[in-house]
C-alpha cells in the first residue's frame, strides 16, 4: 500500500476542505502538498542568511497560526513575541510599482525590458532612526 491510495481513499480530507469553503469538484478535491522555500523570494538569487531566518520565522510563525485555527492569512512579520499577519486577499492584491524605484534598479544594471529610466532621488536625513526597515 502506498501513501497516494491512502491520501485518495481519505474522504476526512475531503469534509475538511469542504469545511473551509476549499473543496472545488473537479478542480480542487485535494490539497497540493509541495515544500516551498519563501526564502528564494524574498530577494532573488542565491539565499543569505537573512533570508534563510526570515523563512524559518515566517514558517514558524505560519504553522503557531495554522494551530490556533487562523486560516487564510499570510504572515507579515514575527517580532518580540509578535506575530503580524494579514488576510491571503489582501496580501495578493496588486499594487502600483514606482517607476522611480525601478529607474533606481535600472541604473544599477537590472533590466526590466524597457528604455531605462533617470532616477534622481531627493536625498533626506533620517528622522526616525528608531525605526529600520532592512
Amino acid at each position: 500500500m502506498n501513501c497516494d491510495t491512502n491520501y485518495n481513499e481519505d474522504k476526512g480530507i475531503e469534509l475538511f476542505l469542504k469545511s473551509k469553503g476549499m473543496f472545488v469538484e473537479g478542480q480542487y478535491e485535494r490539497p497540493e502538498i509541495k515544500i516551498v522555500k519563501p526564502t528564494h523570494l524574498v530577494r532573488s538569487g542565491n539565499t543569505s542568511a537573512a533570508d534563510a531566518y526570515f523563512g524559518l520565522k515566517v514558517g514558524g510563525a505560519a504553522v503557531q497560526l495554522l494551530l490556533n485555527d487562523y486560516t487564510n492569512v499570510s504572515v507579515t512579520r514575527v517580532a518580540d513575541g509578535i506575530i503580524e499577519y494579514m488576510p491571503i486577499q489582501e496580501a495578493i492584491k496588486q499594487r502600483p510599482v514606482s517607476l522611480d524605484e525601478i529607474a533606481m534598479f535600472e541604473q544599477q544594471g537590472v533590466f526590466f525590458g524597457r528604455t531605462p529610466g533617470k532616477y534622481t532621488p531627493k536625498e533626506i536625513r533620517m528622522v526616525h532612526p528608531d525605526i529600520r526597515y532592512v
